[in-house]
């Protein structure tokens, strides 16, 4: 099992990869579809973006992600995609309970799976994997 410093440190990496990867969606929008002032906007707006939305996502990290995970790894050894499949549940839900739009959904989807792969390679491999390699 993981230590607990490392699902801490998991915890945080994976609350801040939320507003990391909007933020670069963001600017991408602004470069790719609108015109330079909007990547200036994006440019100096990513900050405010990176604060508030950790802010905001270590909620839902805490109240679903790290539940899931203390579940999910006393049934099974995490796996990548077990914390990939999780993080884009959990970050597709808000959208699937409150308007469902299916570009949103993908976008949140996409954002909770960065989120949930971040944390697997913070907290890294279970042992319990090696052990059923062997």
């Amino acid at each position: 099992m993981p230590s607990g410093r490392r699902v801490i440190l998991g915890i945080i990496a994976a609350a801040m990869c939320a507003p990391l990867l909007f933020s670069i969606g963001l600017f991408l929008d602004a470069a790719w579809a609108h015109p330079p002032l909007d990547v200036r906007t994006a440019i100096t707006s990513t900050p405010f973006v990176l604060l508030f939305g950790f802010l905001i996502t270590i909620i839902p990290t805490l109240l679903f992600a790290l539940p899931a995970y203390l579940l999910l790894r006393l049934r099974w050894p995490m796996r990548w995609w077990h914390a990939g499949l999780a993080g884009a549940v959990i970050g597709a839900a808000p959208i699937v309970l409150s308007v469902p739009n299916l570009p949103e959904l993908a976008t949140w989807a996409g954002i909770g799976m960065g989120s949930g792969l971040v944390f697997r390679a913070v907290v890294g491999p279970d042992r319990r994997l090696a052990e059923t390699r062997e």
